[in-house]
């Protein structure tokens, strides 16, 4: 219900042109009262339900418009006042941010300025200090800062060498200051001094160095300008300048230079040698007596360490000084067990490549033995052209030493003799040879000659024709290049001349391969030595220090259990009638010298016997055992096996095969197809296995700590027991004495502490 009288009809007016400013409307705020101007609603209902006349109609008509404009005015001066306090509180709000406002901004710049207060008196404070300890301490500063300038106006002049007068302070600064002139200086030395004492420089020690001081840091630094001139100066090209350094950077130094050349002999942990690995288990499981190494390459004093055996070597002497490892070299492994029998002494290696030894055995002076290793570069090598001067040297040792002694020669002599003999079939009666290689090289026809005139013959092509075979095998080829050599009359002494490949070895003794070792390309030729009288000394040897037990033809080692021994051991009639039939034999005098080995020998029996009776003991085989010893890669599967297995095989094909040339071609490209299998699938699984081993200890960090730290300590080598039970001399031999060893240890230990390396 509107609170107007009449409430104009917005809709049906219309203006006019006619019509003044006063009529328009307008809006009409709403009142703030209650209180209303306008007639109660019943007189304007009866109003309206009459019906209006001509004459009402005008005075109606100027009633609304006086009761429409005081409204009008009612509700603008209503509005007014609304703005006006709107205004009022908007202002208030205004000035009250605006206070707070300042007040935060000042706190603010007031506390950044306290701050910045704070640390210009800090550091006020602190330079007042440190000028406080210069002025106490001026003598000091001075001191230091005049050394340190003058270390800097220093230089070392290096291969000088020693004057007449005694190496005065004058003659040195003479020559020095010559020195400077040739270089084109217009400036002398200030002082020089030589390093060191003048009786320590003689005609075979390098002279020491000088230390030259200048005036200043310009004249030094122009000196290094004009250093490398001193090369095209003909006095003054061996001289070397180089900046002078305080003690503890030249130790410094010192140390580091020393820890660059020790670095390739160290094993990181984590890292191994597989291809030495690999060596030293193929020459294990072979189980020989004495095994010649041609092409060692090792340098200085360098030794091959393998458990059971002593190392007698010949390094090359000349060799590059750039060379990180040694190259050519000789040596001989021999068995512990040999040196039991035997005095084994270095007899000549006055020439490289080349190594003789000489055995002795220690119960009878007539048994003696001559064993040579050789090694002849290859033909087109830089030292391809010492063949001849490299036979006749050897020729000349055989003369001088196979004056009914017996001789064994054997290495890589890097020589094709092709289809000839190596005999004079018109003087000599020799059991020919079959050759499996049919190429011949310059060097295979100065080993010929050598054979001829030496009197000697090769065992290559004399043994089982299924036991010879081609001496170097690799994807580039195969040739027959090492030789097992001895006298004409030695070779009735010689048998099971075998020449056994890698690849058969490592599947023979089942050896593991790793991903990052390459199979060596040369065989390995093996031979059996008879003499009789070295036949009865090891017989002995093997009875004293080994029981053995032979059952169907095979010969186990007996392991007796020591820990139960019964009490009434040797108390039976047989081992009484035994012993007591043993000691009446050694009463007799007669021929006792004859009759000592046979004595022993039952007596060992009977002890065995005893044994065998009472005590439990087991039986092993040695080369099972040494099997059992190889440790085995982790990735290796039944996959790799199968792989190696027909690598070998094609191998095998292609070496035996004879027949037509396409066939052959085709053979060898089956072989190299079948390595390179192997060899990337052995990669893969060693890539797999190493990635699944990082996973694993990834998870372990997150997962378990203990579990992480104990993987990790398993990624070091393996722990080995190594027992020095011997020192081996410079010239060759060795002892086992425990005082020796241990005054060998305390030298070589002094050395080390005080800094004395060769």
């Amino acid at each position: 219900m509107s609170r107007y009288k009449n409430k104009p009809n917005f809709r049906s007016h219309r203006y006019s042109s006619s019509e003044t400013d006063s009529e328009t409307y307008y809006p009409k705020a709403k009142r703030m009262n209650t209180k209303s101007l306008s007639k109660p609603i019943s007189q304007k209902a009866n109003t309206d339900n009459e019906m209006p006349t001509n004459t009402d109609k005008s005075g109606s008509s100027k009633n609304m418009t006086s009761e429409k404009s005081t409204d009008d005015l009612y509700a603008l001066m209503m509005t007014i006042k609304q703005n006006q306090d709107s205004l009022r509180n908007s202002l208030e709000q205004r000035m009250t941010n605006l206070e707070s406002s300042f007040k935060q901004q000042i706190q603010i710049n007031m506390g950044k300025i306290r701050d910045e207060m704070t640390l210009e008196f800090a550091e006020f404070d602190n330079k007042l200090k440190a000028l406080d300890n210069k002025l106490k301490q001026p003598d000091n500063s001075v001191q230091i800062t005049t050394q340190e300038n003058f270390a800097q106006h220093k230089l070392i002049f290096k291969n000088v060498n020693y004057t007449d007068d005694g190496d005065s302070t004058e003659s040195l600064k003479a020559y020095v200051d010559g020195l400077l002139s040739n270089l084109d200086l217009n400036f002398t030395s200030l002082n020089v001094q030589r390093i060191g004492n003048h009786n320590n420089g003689t005609d075979q020690q390098r002279p020491k160095p000088l230390i030259v001081t200048f005036h200043n840091a310009k004249d030094r630094i122009d000196v290094l300008k004009k250093k490398r001139l001193l090369n095209t100066k003909d006095d003054y090209k061996n001289i070397y300048i180089e900046t002078d350094r305080t003690r503890q950077e030249r130790m410094q130094e010192a140390n580091i230079r020393r820890i660059v050349k020790k670095i390739p002999e160290l094993e990181f942990k984590g890292e191994t040698d597989d291809s030495r690995t690999l060596r030293e288990n193929i020459l294990t499981s072979l189980n020989f007596d004495i095994v010649g190494i041609s092409e060692s390459h090792l340098r200085d004093e360098q030794t091959i360490d393998l458990n059971g055996y002593k190392w007698i070597g010949n390094n090359r002497k000349t060799i590059s000084t750039n060379a990180w490892r040694g190259s050519g070299g000789v040596g001989f492994l021999i068995k512990n067990n040999v040196f039991n029998n035997f005095d084994v002494n270095i007899f000549d290696r006055n020439r490289d490549d080349i190594l003789w030894i000489y055995l002795q055995c220690k119960y009878d002076q007539d048994v003696k033995f001559y064993f040579c290793v050789c090694y002849l570069q290859p033909e087109r090598s830089c030292r391809g052209n010492i063949a001849q001067e490299f036979y006749d040297s050897l020729l000349s040792q055989i003369y001088l030493y196979s004056t009914g002694v017996p001789i064994f020669l054997c290495g890589d002599f890097n020589g094709r003799s092709g289809l000839q003999q190596d005999f004079d079939d018109t003087l000599d009666m020799v059991l020919p040879r079959q050759p499996i290689d049919e190429t011949k090289n310059a060097f295979g026809d100065y080993l010929l000659d050598f054979l001829r005139d030496a009197k000697c013959c090769m065992l290559n092509g004399r043994g089982q024709k299924n036991k010879d075979n081609f001496t170097y095998v690799s994807p580039q080829g195969m040739s027959v290049v090492d030789y097992m050599i001895v006298p004409y009359g030695e070779l009735t002494k010689v048998s099971n001349f075998e020449v056994q490949l890698v690849s058969d070895l490592v599947i023979d003794y089942n050896i593991q391969l790793s991903s990052n070792v390459r199979l060596p390309d040369h065989s390995i030729l093996t031979c059996v030595i008879h003499f009789s009288e070295y036949e009865e000394i090891n017989k002995l040897s093997e009875t004293i220090h080994h029981s053995s037990n032979t059952i169907s033809g095979n010969t186990f080692n007996r392991k007796y259990n020591i820990s139960t021994i019964p009490r009434d051991i040797f108390n039976s009639e047989r081992c009484v009638r035994s012993l007591q039939s043993i000691i009446d034999s050694m009463l007799h005098r007669n021929n006792i010298e004859n009759r000592i080995n046979t004595i022993y020998e039952r007596l060992v029996k009977t002890l065995h016997d005893e044994m065998d009776e009472y005590m439990e003991y087991t039986d092993f085989n040695e080369s099972t055992n040494k099997r059992k010893r190889n440790i085995g890669k982790p990735y290796w599967n039944a996959e790799l096996q199968q792989l190696l297995l027909e690598t070998n095989k094609t191998e095998k094909e292609f070496l035996k095969f004879k027949g037509d040339r396409r066939i052959r071609k085709q053979l060898e490209n089956n072989y190299k197809l079948k390595r390179r299998e192997f060899d990337k699938r052995l990669r893969q699984e060693k890539r797999k296995y190493t990635a699944e081993r990082l996973n694993r200890i990834k998870t372990m960090n997150t997962s378990n700590p203990k579990e992480f730290w104990r993987e990790i300590n398993k990624l070091g080598p393996g722990k080995e027991n190594t027992k020095i039970d011997c020192v081996v001399f410079n010239e060759g031999g060795y002892s086992n004495d425990p005082n020796i060893i241990l005054g060998r240890w305390k030298e070589e230990y002094a050395k080390l502490f005080f800094g004395e390396f060769k």
